[in-house]
């Protein structure tokens, strides 16, 4: 489904003049959820390991704290954040997303319950 600008004889107040527009930009849940959950995911996915990704306190209610919800949240987002996005690509994204689910499930059984976080050139983690 393409986006595209073309020059149409809107007049400047026209109430469904930017209709296409309101298709990427909008409050409507189903928007909101098909177009930008992707973006979303993706932001608090790195946002995990990279505390400076943390935009808002809200992050720190969101962002799984232990590898048992860091696996759920990997689950999430291989389903709903990369399956049905960018064709094939999507898939493979998926299937590393899955891996990653896999990896948290076996770094919990091994014991280790808090997820790490990355040092960065400030010295935090």
């Amino acid at each position: 489904r393409g986006h595209h600008h073309h020059d149409n004889d809107c007049g400047f107040l026209e109430a469904d003049c930017n209709r296409e527009w309101r298709g990427i930009f909008s409050f409507r849940p189903n928007v909101v959820f098909d177009v930008w959950m992707p973006l979303f995911l993706g932001i608090l996915g790195v946002s995990v390991h990279v505390k400076s990704m943390r935009f808002c306190a809200l992050f720190e209610w969101i962002l799984p704290a232990s590898y048992t919800q860091y696996a759920f949240f990997m689950a999430v987002t291989a389903l709903f954040g990369n399956v049905g996005y960018c064709g094939v690509f999507g898939i493979i994204v998926a299937i590393i997303s899955g891996l990653a689910f896999l990896v948290c499930v076996i770094v919990r059984l091994m014991g280790e319950g808090k997820v790490k976080g990355l040092r960065t050139a400030q010295g935090t983690e």
